[in-house]
C-alpha cells in the first residue's frame, strides 16, 4: 500500500508551529533567521527550533528547515554552523535552493532529507537524473505545472529514487518560480526575492495604457491564490509525497483553518468518504 500523503503546514515561529502540529499537520516547514526564504518573517532562533523539534516529534510530526536563498561565497562557513545544530537536535530535512549549498549540505549530513526547493525551478529530468546524483530525495515542483505535468514529473522523478511535492494553497507568483527578478529590478534594486527580502512589486496597482489611453487600473500582476480542494483526487493518485500550504508571511488563524480543512480532506479522501 502507497504511503499516505504528507500534509505539510508554513510555520513563521514557534507558536504558529505547535499550532499546525496540532491541527494536524504531518510536517512543518519553518525558517531561522538568514539564508530562508521569508527573512521578514517572525521565524524562529536555535532555542526555538530545537523546542519545536521536540513538540512535533513527541506528536509524530517533522520539521523541515528552509535555507531556500541563494548566497554569497562568504556566507557558506557561515550557516554551516547553524545548519549542524538544527541536524543535532534533530531536524528532519532541509529545503534548498542553492546549487552550491545543496551540495555542501548533502554531502555533510547524508541522513537528512533533501528537498530541491521550487526556487530551483525543477522541470526536466535530466534535471531530475542530476540532482538525483548530488543526493536529493524530493522535489518541490513548480507551482506553474497542470495536474497532467505533475504526475508525469512525478513518475520521472521516482525513476531516479526521488518524491515530489507541490503547492496545494495559497499565494501564487505571477512570474516562474525560481526565476523572477522583478524585486531585485525594481526601484533601488536592494530587494531580490532570490535573497530574501521580495518587496512584492507584482502585489502593487498598475495601470495598463494603450497609446496614452488607459485600458485598466488595479492588481493587474496579482494572481489569486492557489485552491487545489477539488483536486485533492488527482494529486494523491498521481503519487504525489506532499501538499505544501504556503504562508510563512501568514496570521496564525490561516494556518490553523487551512490545516484544518486540507487534513479532514485528505483523510476523508482516504477513508472512502
Amino acid at each position: 500500500m502507497r504511503k499516505k500523503i504528507e500534509l505539510l503546514a508554513p510555520a513563521g515561529n514557534l507558536d504558529i508551529l505547535k499550532t499546525a502540529v496540532d491541527m494536524g499537520a504531518d510536517a512543518v516547514y519553518c525558517g531561522l533567521g538568514r539564508y530562508n526564504a521569508r527573512i521578514n518573517a517572525d521565524n524562529l532562533d536555535l532555542n526555538g527550533l530545537e523546542e519545536g523539534l521536540d513538540y512535533a516529534h513527541l506528536r509524530s510530526s517533522k520539521i523541515y528547515l528552509t535555507v531556500n536563498t541563494l548566497m554569497n561565497d562568504p556566507e557558506f562557513d557561515e550557516f554551516l554552523p547553524d545548519i549542524a545544530r538544527a541536524v543535532e537536535f534533530g531536524i528532519d530535512g532541509l529545503i534548498i535552493a542553492d546549487t552550491a549549498a545543496l551540495i555542501k549540505l548533502a554531502k555533510a549530513f547524508p541522513d537528512v532529507l533533501i528537498n530541491a526547493s521550487t526556487q530551483m525551478n525543477i522541470f526536466s529530468e535530466d534535471e531530475f537524473y542530476n540532482l538525483s546524483r548530488l543526493g536529493v530525495d524530493r522535489i518541490v515542483l513548480p507551482r506553474e505545472l497542470t495536474s497532467d505535468e505533475i504526475a508525469s514529473r512525478t513518475a520521472k522523478a521516482a525513476k531516479y529514487g526521488m518524491d515530489t511535492e507541490v503547492f496545494a494553497h495559497g499565494a501564487v507568483c505571477v512570474c516562474v518560480s525560481g526565476l523572477c527578478l522583478f524585486s531585485a529590478m525594481n526601484k533601488s534594486g536592494t530587494r531580490s526575492g532570490n535573497r530574501g527580502t521580495c518587496a512584492q512589486p507584482c502585489r502593487e496597482e498598475y495601470i495598463l495604457l494603450n497609446d496614452g489611453l488607459k485600458l485598466r487600473k488595479g492588481h493587474l500582476l496579482s494572481p489569486k491564490d492557489r485552491d487545489v480542494t477539488d483536486y485533492i483526487g488527482r494529486l494523491i493518485d498521481s503519487g504525489v509525497a506532499s501538499l505544501k500550504i504556503e504562508g510563512r508571511m501568514r496570521e496564525p488563524g490561516y494556518v490553523k483553518s487551512c490545516v484544518y480543512a486540507y487534513r479532514t480532506m485528505i483523510d476523508a479522501y482516504y477513508d472512502g468518504v
